[in-house]
């Protein structure tokens, strides 16, 4: 039996959690409740890709849209964290950067998800850059935070590229 498809992408990016989580140790308790957010967006992508495995897609978009409901909670909940931090506070970078990598999720309704990630990809980079400048004259944890939200996109994009280049797979429907 084939490994399940979310399956596969959460294995893909499961080191970069775990250095997201000893950064987050790091950086402290305020930290804690986006990184979980952020894990929890992981979490329910895998199954809404494991479920679209199984299911025929619907045939219109809304309702392709309200299966991913969960999905698009789970990722303005990562969102709302960064509402209200001020932009001189480092935690801004951390948290606008976690908002950055989870805005690549809006792939899941592209049937051009490749073209979608990409748009994604310069604002996400100009996210981490304050970042890896701060771990360049200070705190190297701010420099890892960046390198494993960065590695993180990367691993989404290939698996966009190896598992889903024209769009989410849904099962094929065999029925007459």
């Amino acid at each position: 039996m084939e490994e399940e498809p979310g399956k596969k992408l959460s294995e893909a990016v499961a080191v970069e959690l775990k250095e997201l989580q000893r950064c987050g140790l790091i950086l402290g308790n305020r930290m804690k409740a986006p990184l979980k957010a952020f894990t929890n967006t992981i979490e329910k992508v895998e199954e809404f890709l494991n479920l679209a495995s199984v299911t025929v897609m619907p045939a219109e978009r809304d309702d392709r849209q309200k299966m991913l409901n969960s999905v698009a909670e789970s990722m303005e909940v990562v969102s709302e964290f960064s509402v209200g931090v001020l932009p001189e506070d480092t935690l801004e970078h951390h948290l606008r950067s976690l908002e950055g990598v989870v805005k690549t999720f809006v792939w899941l309704l592209s049937s051009d998800p490749l073209s979608t990630m990409k748009k994604e990809k310069e604002p996400l980079m100009e996210m981490l850059r304050p970042l890896k400048q701060k771990g360049v004259t200070g705190d190297p944890v701010h420099v890892d935070w960046a390198n494993a939200l960065e590695s993180i996109y990367d691993k989404i994009e290939g698996f966009v590229i190896t598992e889903c280049p024209e769009g989410v797979v849904w099962k094929i429907d065999t029925e007459p």
